[in-house]
């Protein structure tokens, strides 16, 4: 399941990317173990470009999909769930991780107080 951070800056979405898992990674979204890091057009909600180890990718390494192709679903709930977050946690800069589940939706992980710019 991939996971799509959010950073949010005064209760606005200013970036956003998806972590996809990889093997590399060991089924962890994380971009130091090897996870695809993809940036996110914020109006579009379409894919930009990716990394994996800090290295531009155009294309999944297991599953071979052109990562450009990638769209998120449910944006504007998304950005909103992830908008939110300001006021309830007070934090004017935060990144917000969320997953999206088949019925649920989107999903809040954790909130990170740093989050990175590896993307």
């Amino acid at each position: 399941m991939p996971e799509i951070r959010v950073v949010i800056f005064q209760g606005y979405p200013v970036m956003a990317m998806m972590r996809l898992f990889t093997e590399a990674s060991d089924g962890k979204a994380n971009l130091h173990q090897g996870a695809v890091g993809v940036g996110i057009d914020l109006v579009t909600c379409k894919a930009r470009s990716a990394v994996q180890y800090g290295r531009p990718v155009e294309r999944h390494p297991d599953l071979g999909r052109v990562l450009k192709e990638w769209v998120v679903p449910h944006w504007d709930e998304l950005a909103t769930l992830a908008s939110q977050c300001y006021e309830m946690s007070e934090m004017g800069y935060l990144g917000a991780d969320i997953v999206l589940d088949k019925e649920l939706g989107p999903l809040i992980l954790e909130l990170n107080a740093r989050p990175g710019f590896a993307i």
